[in-house]
């Protein structure tokens, strides 16, 4: 069972490049390529049901070739009373939406714990099933603003 769900989770990870930000600015790689220590990697992954694969994303959440900064993850199909509950190790929801009225769909933002964040409220421009987005305001180290 472990080596099916480690099969899976690497499968997932191994479909997806990171996006690295450095002082130079934005490129999509492999992160073990990753050299500077002020970059910020972004994991995302199509989910298709973030409880069903909650496991598979905790593991590959934990390993050190990916250790992510953010996880954008898409397709969720939680509803708003579950993601705000939700946590995964040492990450936690920093935006999300969730539809009320179609199953299925939404997008979140995972951060790690010690990651300073505003959250975007964009629920206005959210039209399930058409255009579904969530935000966050970050500052870098030289005090630049970031929105993911």
């Amino acid at each position: 069972m472990a080596n099916v769900t480690l099969d899976r989770a690497k499968n997932l990870s191994s479909k997806q490049p990171s996006i690295t930000s450095t002082d130079q600015g934005f490129f999509v790689g492999n992160t073990t390529t990753r050299k500077s220590t002020s970059s910020l990697t972004i994991y995302h992954q199509n989910i298709r049901s973030l409880m069903s694969k909650k496991e598979e994303l905790n593991i590959i959440m934990k390993d050190k070739s990916v250790n992510p900064h953010l996880s954008c993850l898409s397709e969720h199909r939680l509803k708003t009373q579950e993601i705000t509950k939700f946590t995964l190790n040492s990450y936690k929801i920093a935006a999300s939406f969730c539809r009320q009225g179609v199953p299925k769909g939404g997008v979140c933002i995972m951060t790690r714990h010690n990651i300073q964040f505003a959250t975007i409220d964009l629920s206005n421009f959210c039209i399930e099933r058409i255009f579904e987005i969530c935000a966050i305001e970050m500052n870098s180290k030289n005090n630049c603003r970031m929105y993911i």
